[in-house]
């Protein structure tokens, strides 16, 4: 199926989103995987689509996914072999989570990233100021390209964003406000985007002895957004991206407050 669209995005031009949406290898049982293709800028681009809810495409909840840094873009989503398979050994745990918990995970590349166009907008050629500002356009433009690909709009949207997907998750979520329900932000890295009015309520996950993301990160948004905050996690921890005991508890905690805002009791 193929389906053309027009919209304007808050931080981009109006764009031509032609929007594909095609079933991938299934390497484990329990998770069904696609591949969402889609256009933002005139650049082609990909987002990982994983189908954990039991309604299947009629879920009314998104978790849509940021992910952090990454030295080579081209390789992000790559195992040592080379070969292309979404997100990445690094992050496939944390993704791989909520969907196992029942939830539908949308993870965009990022312009420049895997197979995704675009290379020169990326950090590394130093072409660009700000990537992330473009970026945080490619994570609106895969919402959209979803959203009008299956014909609906999702009524509970949660971005969790890890390292530099902190940022990127927090501002976009200022761009799309009435979409977004939660952000989840795992050990944020600095914000650097301009000041903006959040709606939506935010937990701050992060690991007290982090040495990349340092916990003063989170100053940001308790000073500027201390009303929207819903809970805020600290770890006796040096890891970047949580692991064992921690990331357990951080999952279910991110778990429960979605829960509650399917009950509608957030």
């Amino acid at each position: 199926m193929r389906l053309s669209v027009f919209l304007v995005l808050y931080l981009s031009s109006t764009v031509c989103l032609s929007v594909e949406l095609n079933i991938l290898p299934n390497k484990n049982q329990r998770i069904e995987r696609r591949l969402l293709q889609f256009e933002n800028d005139n650049l082609k681009q990909s987002a990982l689509l994983i189908i954990g809810s039991p309604n299947k495409l009629k879920s009314d909840t998104l978790i849509v996914m940021a992910h952090g840094f990454h030295p080579d873009p081209a390789k992000y989503g790559r195992v040592e072999t080379g070969e292309s398979f979404r997100p990445g050994d690094y992050y496939r745990s944390w993704v791989n989570a909520y969907a196992k918990a029942g939830f539908n995970v949308l993870i965009p590349d990022y312009r420049g990233h895997n197979d995704s166009q675009g290379i020169t907008y990326t950090h590394q050629t130093g072409k660009v100021k700000f990537p992330d500002r473009l970026y945080a356009s490619d994570l609106i433009a895969a919402i959209n390209a979803l959203e009008k690909h299956l014909l609906t709009e999702f009524k509970n949207i949660v971005l969790i964003g890890h390292s530099m997907g902190g940022p990127i998750s927090f501002y976009a979520a200022s761009q799309i406000k009435n979409k977004v329900k939660l952000i989840s932000l795992w050990s944020t890295a600095k914000y650097r985007f301009p000041k903006i009015s959040v709606s939506a309520k935010y937990v701050i996950h992060h690991g007290k002895y982090d040495a990349v993301t340092p916990i003063s990160n989170v100053g940001f948004y308790l000073q500027n957004h201390k009303q929207q905050l819903a809970a805020k996690f600290v770890y006796e921890s040096e890891q970047h991206l949580l692991s064992t005991d921690d990331f357990e508890l951080a999952v279910s905690r991110d778990i429960q407050l979605i829960r509650e805002i399917e009950n509608g009791n957030h």
